[in-house]
């Protein structure tokens, strides 16, 4: 009876490690909050921003030479990364970096954070019925 339940024991703990293993590495990482401090307004050329962030996840055309280029990442769940977790598990909130390319030059550039939680007030209709 013990060497049976040693045997699941030691499977499930391999089974779980090897999904921790295949599931880690997926994609790659980028770290948003600290890339957006390499760019520099006016300085950081379209090229050097191709080659410190990528290609960006969406661009548009805002003005005659003018174009916005978003990089999008969500911030995972801890538990997240496991295969099929992500069904169960929300993610915390999103970042992204929202850069304006003028030509050739970064004319500006800005780091935003939204939480999950930031939309918990369209939950609460109290303040909406009390003016009734």
């Amino acid at each position: 009876m013990s060497i049976s339940l040693y045997r699941c024991s030691l499977f499930l703990v391999l089974a779980l490690s090897l999904t921790q293993i295949l599931g880690c590495h997926t994609r790659p990482v980028r770290h948003l909050v600290s890339d957006v401090s390499l760019i520099q307004k006016g300085e950081t050329s379209r090229q050097e921003l191709l080659t410190l962030l990528g290609e960006p996840d969406s661009r548009s055309q805002v003005a005659d030479n003018q174009e916005e280029w978003i990089y999008h990442e969500q911030s995972p769940a801890r538990l997240q990364s496991l295969p099929y977790a992500d069904r169960f598990f929300k993610s915390p909130g999103a970042q992204r970096i929202v850069v304006l390319v003028q030509g050739e030059q970064v004319l500006d550039c800005r780091y935003e954070y939204q939480s999950r939680q930031d939309a918990s007030w369209r939950n609460d209709f109290e303040w909406q019925q009390s003016g009734e």
